[in-house]
């Protein structure tokens, strides 16, 4: 970021396509390593449909919701 002159709080965004949570632990240790955020965009709407389930679902689902989100 420094060398290109980018913004600090810049998100690297991915697109995960159709195999989107074999994915998430790799992002997951990247985003720890480097302590960086990024955009995730998903192919279609059932990712955002499936977090919606399980926010809904109990307190220990919306953890984990959230725990995927942020």
């Amino acid at each position: 970021m420094k060398e290109f002159g980018l913004p600090a709080n810049l998100k690297l965004s991915i697109h995960s396509g159709s195999d989107k949570f074999s994915i998430y632990p790799i992002m997951g240790e990247l985003i720890k390593k480097h302590d960086k955020g990024i955009h995730i965009k998903t192919a279609g709407t059932t990712w955002l449909e499936e977090v919606i389930g399980l926010s809904l679902a109990s307190d220990e689902s919306l953890m984990l919701a959230k725990k995927i989100y942020f």
